[in-house]
C-alpha cells in the first residue's frame, strides 16, 4: 500500500518557508496546480497532503483568488475519491479553516496519517502540536505492538477521533485570527479549555493500549511456554523409557516433570490474577523464547530440590524410604519449588547453611 510520508510537526519557533511568488505561493498553490492534480489522479499517487492542499484552495478563509478556489472546488472531491480508492482509507477528516488533515486506513497496517500545511496557521499552536505529537507516537506504538487487527483498529479509531477534535480546536482558533497574523500570536483561552478536555482522552487510549499490549505479550509468552512444556514432556517420556530399561527408580527424574508443571501453573495463575507483567517492547520471538525456557527452569528447580533431599542437606526434612512415598514427596516439593521461587530460594539458603563449616569447631581436650 502506498503511504505518503507524514508532514513533520515542526515547532512554531522554527522558521517558516517564505512565499516567493505572491499570494498563490503563500498557501502552497501554483498556477499549474490543476495539471498537477490531474497527473496525481492519473498516476494513482494521491496523498493526504494533496487533499489538504485542495481543501486550502477551496477555503474562502485561506484563499482569496477566485480562480484557485474554483480549482479547489473542482478537484477536492476527485482527489478524495482517488485517495480512498488507491489506499483503502475508511475515514478522512479535513479542516477548511486551516491546512490540516487526518486519514485512517483499513489495510494491513491500519495507517493513521496526519498532514499539516503550516503556512496556514495563524497562532502559536505549541500546545495542540504537543498533543498531535503524542497521538503520532502512540499510533506508532499501537501499530508496532498490537498484532490483533480488531484491537489495533479500535485503538486507532479512538486516536483518529482525538485527532479530529484537535483539528476542530485548531481550525476554530485559526478562523478567529486575522489573515495577516502568524504563529507568534498567543491563542485564546478557549484553546486551553479544549485541550483540557482532549488530554484525558489521550491518556485513556494510552491506558487501553498498555492493557492490550500486555495481554498480547502474555499470549505470545504463553505460546512459547506451551512449546517448552511439550519439549519437557518429550524429554520425560525418553527418560521414562531409559529408567524402565535400566531399572532406575522414577523418583530420580520426577522432579523434572513436577518442576516444569509447577512453573507453567505459576505463570497461568499470575496471568489470571493479572499480576504477570512483561516488557511489551520485547519482540514476539524473544517473548516466545523466554516462555519456552520457563518450563526448563522449573524442571531444573525440581531436580535441584530432589538432589537437596537426596543429599540430606536440610536436616529438618528427610526423604521417605518407601518408593511410592518418596516419589510423591519429591513431586510435591519439586512442584512447589518451581511454583513459588521464594520457597526454592529459602530452601537453597537452608541447604547452604548445612554446608558451611561450623563457627565453633570442637577441640580435643588436653590430656590431664
Amino acid at each position: 500500500m502506498h503511504k505518503e510520508e507524514k508532514t513533520p510537526l515542526t515547532s512554531p519557533q522554527e522558521a517558516k518557508a517564505s512565499p516567493s511568488e505572491g499570494e498563490r505561493e503563500e498557501h502552497g498553490a501554483r498556477p499549474d496546480q490543476a495539471a498537477e492534480f490531474d497527473q496525481l489522479i492519473e498516476d494513482g499517487q494521491v496523498g493526504l497532503r494533496d487533499l489538504v492542499a485542495a481543501s486550502v484552495l477551496r477555503s474562502p478563509l485561506l484563499t482569496e483568488d477566485p480562480e484557485l478556489r474554483a480549482i479547489g472546488e473542482r478537484y477536492a472531491p476527485k482527489l478524495r475519491t482517488a485517495f480512498r480508492n488507491d489506499d483503502d482509507y475508511v475515514a478522512v477528516s479535513l479542516q477548511r479553516e486551516v491546512g490540516l488533515g487526518a486519514a485512517l486506513g483499513s489495510g494491513p497496517n491500519d495507517p493513521l496519517e496526519i498532514s499539516i500545511l503550516r503556512k496556514t496557521i495563524r497562532f502559536d499552536w505549541t500546545a495542540p502540536r504537543r498533543l498531535l505529537l503524542d497521538v503520532d507516537e502512540l499510533e506508532q506504538d499501537v501499530r508496532r505492538w498490537i498484532p490483533d487487527v480488531r484491537e489495533r483498529h479500535s485503538l486507532l479509531q479512538s486516536l483518529f477521533s482525538v485527532t479530529t477534535q484537535l483539528q476542530t480546536t485548531i481550525g476554530r482558533e485559526n478562523a478567529r485570527c486575522p489573515s495577516n497574523q502568524d504563529e507568534s500570536a498567543e491563542p485564546s483561552d478557549q484553546v486551553s479549555k479544549d485541550l483540557d478536555v482532549i488530554r484525558p482522552q489521550i491518556e485513556l487510549v494510552r491506558k487501553r493500549f498498555l492493557g492490550d499490549a500486555q495481554r498480547s505479550a502474555q499470549v505470545r509468552y504463553a505460546k512459547g511456554m506451551g512449546l517448552g512444556a511439550v519439549g519437557i514432556a518429550a524429554v520425560c517420556c525418553v527418560l521414562a523409557g531409559i529408567f524402565s530399561h535400566w531399572g532406575i527408580q522414577a523418583v530420580n527424574g520426577v522432579g523434572l516433570l513436577a518442576g516444569a508443571v509447577g512453573a507453567c501453573v505459576s505463570v497461568l495463575q499470575r496471568m489470571t490474577a493479572r499480576t504477570l507483567a512483561l516488557d511489551i517492547q520485547t519482540s514476539s520471538r524473544m517473548l516466545e523464547i523466554f516462555g519456552a525456557v520457563r518450563p526448563l527452569i522449573g524442571g531444573i528447580f525440581g531436580l535441584i530440590t530432589f538432589c537437596i533431599f537426596k543429599g540430606e542437606l536440610i536436616s529438618a526434612v528427610t526423604l521417605p524410604s518407601a518408593p511410592d512415598a518418596a516419589l510423591a514427596f519429591v513431586a510435591v516439593f519439586g512442584f512447589l519449588a518451581a511454583f513459588n521461587e521464594r520457597f526454592f530460594q529459602d530452601m537453597l539458603k537452608n541447604a547452604g547453611r548445612s554446608l558451611e563449616p561450623s563457627s565453633n569447631p570442637e577441640t580435643t581436650p588436653a590430656p590431664s
